[in-house]
C-alpha cells in the first residue's frame, strides 16, 4: 500500500470532481502504483485496489473505475477476441457500454465490409474519459449479440454526451448515441452471441461483488470521519469490519470461479445490513456540518443509485 499517495489521492478528492485534467493526472499516477488486473483482485489476505482507495482516500469513483478496468473491461475483451489489450498501456481506459434502453437498442448490421450502427447506451462508466469501447449491439437480422471495438477517437462529435448522476463526480458517465454510424467491419470482435453474454454476466457478477466491498470501505472511511466518529456508536466499526471480512471471502470465491471458467455461486454480506449502516451514517453526517468536499462522497452512499446504474 502506497500510504503518500493515498493520502493525495484523498487531499485531492474535491478538487477532481468534475475536473477532466486532474483527473487523468491522478489516473494516470494511480495505474503506475496499482494497474488494473484481476489478478490484484484474487490474493488472498489482501484488499483489491479498489477496496483502499474507497476506504483509505474515501473515493469511491475512482474505485469502480479501476473495478471497470480490472474485473470488466480487460477480461471481456480477451474472452471476446481482442487480445491485443494485455499488452496495452495500464493506464488505458476502456468502457463497457452494454446498459440501454430495450425499447432503443443498439444495433449492427453488415454493409459489405463496414458495420452499420444505430442506436442508444444509457450509462457507461468513463465514457468521456475512455480511450476505447466495447460496444454490444444485436445484429438487425439474427438478434444476436455481439461486441465491437471502438477507439473513442473514432466516433463522431457529440456521439458521446456527458450525464450528471449526482454522486461518483471523480469519474465520468455518459450516453451514447448513434444513427447510422459505419466503421470497418474489422473492428467486429468474432465471439458469437451465447460467449457474449456468458462472458458480460459472468464478469458482471465479479464486478459487483467488488463495488460492494468498496463500497463498505467508503463506509468504513466515512465512519472515521471527524464529526461522525464517536457518534456513530462504538459497534460500527466493528460490524463495517464483519461485514468488509465476509464480502471478501465471497468475492475471492467469485473471481476464482470467473478466471477458472467455473459457475459463480451468489453471495456475499448481507445487503440490507451494508444499506442500513450506511444510511445510519449519512444521518449523522447530514447533521454534524461536514465540509462540502465530504458531503460529495455521502452522495456515494445511496445504494439505490449505485447498483441501479450498473450495465
Amino acid at each position: 500500500m502506497d500510504d503518500d499517495f493515498l493520502k493525495r489521492l484523498e487531499k485531492g478528492y474535491a478538487a477532481r470532481c468534475g475536473d477532466t485534467v486532474l483527473r487523468a493526472a491522478a489516473w494516470n499516477e494511480l495505474c503506475g502504483h496499482y494497474p488494473p488486473s484481476i489478478g490484484a483482485c484474487a490474493i488472498v489476505g489482501e484488499a483489491p485496489p479498489s477496496t483502499i482507495f474507497a476506504r483509505e482516500a474515501g473515493d469511491l469513483g475512482t474505485a469502480i473505475l479501476w473495478i471497470v478496468q480490472a474485473a470488466l473491461v480487460r477480461p471481456i475483451a480477451a474472452e471476446t477476441g481482442l487480445n491485443d489489450i494485455q499488452a496495452s498501456a495500464p493506464a488505458a481506459i476502456g468502457a463497457l457500454a452494454h446498459s440501454e434502453d430495450p425499447a432503443q437498442p443498439m444495433r449492427v448490421s453488415f454493409i459489405e465490409k463496414s458495420l452499420r450502427l444505430s442506436g442508444l447506451k444509457k450509462y457507461i462508466t468513463g465514457g468521456l474519459d475512455a480511450d476505447f469501447l466495447l460496444l454490444t449491439a444485436l445484429e438487425q437480422k439474427s438478434d444476436s449479440l455481439r461486441v465491437i471495438h471502438l477507439p473513442a477517437g473514432l466516433l463522431p462529435d457529440g456521439a458521446l454526451e456527458e450525464i450528471d448522476l449526482g454522486m461518483l463526480r471523480t469519474t465520468s458517465h455518459a450516453r451514447l448515441s448513434l444513427s447510422d454510424f459505419i466503421v470497418d467491419n474489422g473492428f467486429l470482435l468474432p465471439a458469437d452471441d451465447r460467449s457474449v453474454k456468458r462472458t458480460i454476466k459472468r464478469w458482471g457478477m465479479v464486478e459487483r461483488a467488488l463495488i460492494m466491498e468498496a463500497y463498505i470501505g467508503l463506509c468504513s472511511y466515512l465512519a472515521r470521519l471527524p464529526g461522525i466518529a464517536g457518534t456513530v456508536g462504538p459497534d460500527i466499526e466493528e460490524r463495517l469490519e464483519g461485514l468488509l471480512d465476509e464480502q471478501a471471502k465471497s468475492r475471492l470465491a467469485q473471481v476464482d470461479a470467473a478466471m477458472t471458467g467455473a459457475r459463480i455461486e451468489p453471495g456475499g454480506a448481507d445487503f440490507a445490513g451494508i444499506a442500513g449502516v450506511a444510511k445510519h451514517i449519512a444521518i449523522i453526517a447530514g447533521n454534524a456540518g461536514l465540509p462540502p468536499a465530504q458531503m460529495a462522497r455521502i452522495d456515494d452512499l445511496d445504494p439505490a443509485r449505485l447498483f441501479a446504474a450498473r450495465p
